[in-house]
């Protein structure tokens, strides 16, 4: 978390085309499933100037008993959403919280744009293998795969 924060704080970018994309989405409901803590994942939302996307429907699994790879977090995000969860699509970069989305019953995109990922078509072999069901190199193919023109 500390080496997230300097990296933050030393001007790192959001993913490509993500604030974009929130803009674009602003009709549909929302939520984060996050394993980082409340404070942590408040602090990024500010530093990206996203927040207000995500108002009331930030979900923390920190305290939780079961965090991901286990579905819990994504199926309270659904409940506060009033969604069945399998109406809904989850974005993923990691293989422990696709894990955790398909466990929940979602649609999982993987994404592959962050700037953490080295080697794109290889992490996006990994998230196959846990079971997403498409890998997106970048938001205009998340848009495309959750059907938003």
């Amino acid at each position: 978390r500390v080496r997230a924060r300097s990296h933050f704080a030393g001007g790192f970018d959001p993913v490509a085309g993500a604030v974009e994309f929130l803009a674009r989405t602003t009709h549909l409901p929302r939520a984060i499933a996050s394993s980082s803590n409340a404070n942590y994942i408040g602090w990024a939302l500010d530093r990206f100037g996203i927040a207000h996307h995500f108002a009331g429907q930030v979900h923390s699994a920190d305290g939780m008993d079961r965090g991901k790879p286990h579905p819990d977090i994504y199926l309270m995000a659904a409940a506060a959403l009033g969604i069945d969860p399998a109406h809904c699509l989850a974005i993923e970069d990691s293989p422990t919280g696709a894990r955790a989305a398909v466990a929940a019953g979602m649609q999982v995109i993987g994404l592959v744009a962050a700037g953490h990922i080295a080697d794109p078509a290889s992490h996006g072999e990994g998230l196959r293998a846990v079971g997403v069901h498409h890998i997106a190199e970048d938001y205009a193919a998340v848009a495309q795969f959750a059907g938003i023109g």
